[in-house]
């Protein structure tokens, strides 16, 4: 469906190691860019001059902010339908026309093959 980090281990451990247990997330993913961005965010608070017991708060962080990305979609898009005219609105019902926006939200889906499982089932 959409593309993610690749995880490096996940589970109840990891949720109690990076202290997100706190939150409630009973099992948590370890990305492959957390220990990337863990370094970076220690080696750039190194290099402003901090200790290191004060750059692992920095190196925490990103930590935290790259365990939220793999729940992230990697596309996001919007698709505008025709517009229907005045005219056809006020001659049809409300179940006419809602019959033919879910049929051209449907071709739309079709098209794009994202149609969910639920067309299946009738």
């Amino acid at each position: 469906s959409h593309n993610t980090l690749p995880i490096l281990a996940g589970g109840r451990a990891v949720s109690w190691l990076t202290g997100i247990r706190v939150l409630g997330v009973h099992r948590a993913p370890l990305p492959a860019l957390a220990l990337p961005a863990m370094a970076a965010a220690a080696a750039a608070a190194r290099a402003m001059g901090l200790p290191w017991w004060a750059a692992a708060p920095s190196a925490w962080a990103a930590l935290w902010a790259t365990i939220a990305l793999p729940w992230l979609p990697s596309r996001i898009g919007f698709h505008f339908l025709p517009p229907i005219d005045p005219e056809r609105l006020a001659a049809r019902s409300d179940d006419a026309v809602y019959a033919d926006v879910v049929g051209a939200i449907q071709a739309v889906l079709l098209g794009h093959g994202t149609a969910g499982a639920s067309d299946s089932r009738g």
